[in-house]
């Protein structure tokens, strides 16, 4: 009925993760500058995420280390994207300029 108190209830709190994933990246070094067609692109983030490098999804080890080849199509200033996303949508960016020469 209205007005009858009942019992009470605890809820368990709820923990948003609101947290980025790590993303380290070993190479390339910022402002590599190259006369190669490729660069290597290497790096680890947290187990269980998905990492794009330039829009492209590689694969991550058990370790969460990754490697990856970039195409660099021709003399000038390039930019590498690196992106890791956690499970929750959570997200880290790295971007990495490439000179070619």
């Amino acid at each position: 009925m209205a007005g009858e108190e009942g019992e009470h209830v605890d809820l368990p709190r709820l923990q948003v993760d609101r947290a980025p994933p790590l993303l380290e990246i070993f190479s390339p070094v910022e402002k590599l500058k190259t006369s190669k067609d490729s660069v290597s692109v290497n790096g680890r983030t947290e187990t269980g995420c998905f990492v794009t490098v330039n829009g492209y999804q590689v694969s991550i080890g058990e370790d969460g280390k990754f490697y990856w080849s970039v195409v660099i199509p021709g003399k000038g200033v390039h930019e590498i994207v690196i992106v890791s996303t956690d499970m929750k949508g959570n997200a880290s960016r790295e971007v990495r300029t490439v000179i070619k020469r």
